[in-house]
């Protein structure tokens, strides 16, 4: 149980008047683990416990248990609490046996009758409802599963991986108005363009698609490997001709 029912008679007892504030507080310290585990104010087996033992278990010493007291003392190995409230503890368990068995019958409830589904009160789902809701939930769920798997893509194909976290923001904003096919076009040209250029002289990737620059035209320059003497050729990819 976990409270105690101390009778006012033992606080006026002679036991307790003559017994100093040490030897009280050991007392109830005693009672209060006692009453938590149901032991009858008995602690069975515990004259050999170490002064750690009684310090953990019930929070007081060795010494102060080992001494003489009129409110608790030694019976053989087992250490007995004076006026410990028994009849309260037995009491409890009772209730608690009773509780468990069932305790009191329970009060029958009504059935509640079933609403026509013509007339439903306002704010109830009808299961067609609740049906559409669910696909829409669904719906919903997928559309944000393949922006997240586009946005990783586009990322992935970008020629300098740096920041993704903000990279994937970005990406994700474009991606809401640009096909997924179109940027990967456009970055495969892009990244062509780079090939030779040092990586730390590229825009990160957040920088590059907050500023709409998947939307510019791409200027690819190549250099004939049959004929040198041909001078460079370029192309240009522009996103904004490509078929969506």
């Amino acid at each position: 149980m976990n409270w105690l029912n101390i009778n006012i008679e033992t606080i006026q007892s002679m036991e307790f008047k003559r017994s100093n504030p040490v030897k009280r507080a050991t007392w109830l310290s005693l009672m209060a683990y006692c009453a938590q585990q149901e032991t009858g104010g008995v602690i069975e087996d515990c004259a050999d416990w170490s002064n750690q033992e009684w310090l953990q278990v019930c929070g007081v010493s060795l010494e102060e248990v080992k001494t003489t007291c009129l409110l608790y003392g030694f019976e053989g190995n087992n250490l007995v609490v004076n006026f410990y409230p028994l009849e309260q503890e037995a009491k409890v368990i009772k209730n608690r046996a009773s509780g468990a068995k069932g305790g009191r019958p329970k009060k029958k409830v009504a059935p509640e009758t079933p609403i026509p589904q013509g007339d439903k009160p306002c704010g109830l789902p009808s299961g067609s409802d609740s049906l559409k809701r669910k696909e829409k939930e669904r719906k919903e769920k997928e559309r944000k599963e393949k922006l997240s798997a586009d946005a990783e893509e586009v990322y992935q194909a970008y020629p300098r991986k740096v920041a993704k976290q903000d990279a994937i923001k970005a990406i994700t904003k474009a991606l809401k108005t640009t096909p997924v096919d179109q940027i990967l076009d456009h970055l495969k040209l892009y990244s062509e363009s780079v090939k030779d250029k040092e990586k730390q002289f590229l825009p990160h990737g957040a920088t590059y698609f907050n500023k709409g620059r998947h939307l510019e035209p791409v200027e690819i320059i190549s250099r004939p490997t049959t004929d040198p003497s041909q001078t460079l050729r370029s192309t240009a990819f522009d996103p904004r001709n490509a078929t969506r």
